[in-house]
């Protein structure tokens, strides 16, 4: 029991690098992923009987998203599956609800009641989806964010920013080195840098065996790299913390494997509106601006799309450059404009796939958030959204901290990403998205609390001297 106390009151020093290192291993040795299964519930199942705290298991249950490699091969459109992050984040989730259930006192945050609508809606909208059994598992998907975000928010526990930077830096190094694994396989030159040149333009398909759609995984780095930069700046760290930037730079470089376009214009944005976040007070010309970029992005998309019979070749040159987006983003304008009231309730959650499959398109999503939201929920579940968006605008404004600023830029550059990309929200996005902005709320509530307690001491600190000034006079 001291080795598990000792472990609990170290975790960032043995436990974070440890899980980081066994699911890096599990990678690149390949395990089997039914043994793997076994192994990682039997690790999720001792860190639960050793009663260790929620965040930290769920921190496994993050980092067990990058511990499987070879896929069951299923004889369905989509062959190739990974159960290992699902199983281990069910078997989590069946113990935090109990958690939940046992801590009977609920509080209720900011984003809550805005996340309730939308799923709510979501579900409601299914009843005139094109296909509700997919509208069903995209609801299933988004959830999941949701879910730990009222987890996080109602546990007892408080981790510090720094303890967050390290998980995210190391979690992100682990993610750039299995980039960089699957890209060196295609590699064959004895020249360090010829080599380096090939892992950088060669073909996306070398990362189709990964756990995810490539582009899924590329948006992690966009949500979790600037906030990991938090540690450089924390005075409790040493002088060798600096010593890590050599990995940073490592990560940077699996940001450029990826070869996603959508990073990188997130990544793009970030850059430029890092200076206004970190320099400028006004909170309100920051939200400002994050509006604007959006709207900016829908106002551009929808010239495009009108001006497309007058400037044909525009619009085939920007589609060309986007993969096609262009063409996705034209279905939906074209039922929008043949059914309006599309535009006020959505064609209903999963409707995509129906939209695009007799077009003879595969695609289940349309490449960008806003576009893919106006069209299955229309303005509606478009208001609920922009409600999660604001109220977290409130969580960082609250805090103030260098953390939180940090974390505005990853937004930004998580937002631009899905402004033409795909997966807002999307399964372990939205976990570690919503697990972040938790934890900045909990901090809101810790500061909160001590002010409270220092304000109440002062109260009666003077009442006492009043109560001593009035015995001694009289």
């Amino acid at each position: 029991m001291n080795i598990i106390n000792k472990i609990k009151q170290n975790e960032l020093k043995y436990l974070i690098p440890s899980f980081a290192i066994f699911s890096l291993f599990t990678w690149l040795v390949n395990i089997p992923q039914t043994i793997n299964i076994i192994v990682y519930l039997l690790i999720l199942l001792t860190l639960i009987i050793f009663k260790f705290n929620n965040i930290t298991i769920l921190i496994f249950t993050l980092f067990s998203l990058l511990g499987n490699r070879t896929p069951y091969i299923m004889d369905r459109e989509f062959s190739k599956v990974h159960f290992l992050y699902p199983a281990i984040f069910i078997a989590s989730s069946l113990y935090f609800i109990i958690y939940l259930i046992i801590n009977k006192k609920k509080n209720i945050y900011k984003l809550l009641l805005p996340m309730t609508l939308f799923i709510v809606y979501s579900f409601i909208s299914l009843i005139w989806s094109l296909d509700p059994v997919e509208g069903l598992s995209k609801i299933t998907l988004i959830i999941q964010g949701y879910f730990i975000y009222f987890v996080i928010t109602n546990t007892k526990e408080h981790i510090s920013f720094n303890y967050l930077s390290w998980f995210l830096s190391l979690f992100l190094f682990v993610l750039s080195v299995e980039f960089f694994t699957l890209a060196y396989q295609y590699t064959n030159s004895t020249n360090i840098i010829q080599n380096l040149k090939q892992m950088i333009n060669i073909n996306k398909n070398a990362y189709l065996t990964l756990w995810a759609n490539p582009n899924l995984a590329a948006a992690i780095f966009g949500i979790g790299f600037v906030p990991s930069l938090y540690k450089y700046f924390n005075k409790q760290n040493s002088k060798y913390t600096y010593l890590y930037i050599i990995l940073d730079l490592f990560v940077i470089f699996g940001m450029i494997l990826t070869q996603s376009r959508g990073l990188y214009f997130g990544l793009l944005i970030g850059l430029i509106v890092a200076p206004i976040i970190l320099l400028i007070k006004n909170a309100g010309v920051k939200y400002t601006i994050f509006n604007g970029m959006i709207l900016a992005t829908l106002v551009f998309i929808i010239a495009i799309l009108v001006l497309q019979n007058k400037y044909n070749n525009l619009y085939i040159d920007i589609n060309k450059i986007s993969s096609g987006r262009f063409t996705l983003y034209n279905f939906a304008y074209k039922e929008i404009l043949n059914k309006p009231i599309l535009f006020i309730f959505g064609q209903g959650t999963g409707s995509v796939r129906g939209l695009l499959r007799p077009l003879g398109h595969g695609e289940f999503y349309l490449h960008s958030f806003i576009i893919n939201l106006l069209y299955t929920t229309g303005i509606i579940g478009t208001i609920f959204i922009f409600l999660i968006h604001f109220n977290t605008y409130k969580i960082l404004k609250i805090n103030g901290s260098l953390f939180a600023k940090l974390t505005a830029i990853a937004i930004f550059i998580y937002v631009g990403h899905e402004l033409i990309d795909i997966g807002y929200d999307y399964q372990f996005l939205g976990v570690l998205l919503y697990f972040i902005i938790a934890v900045i709320e909990k901090d809101n509530e810790r500061k909160a609390y001590n002010e409270k307690n220092i304000i109440s001491t002062n109260n009666n600190s003077i009442n006492n001297n009043i109560s001593i000034m009035w015995f001694i006079k009289y």
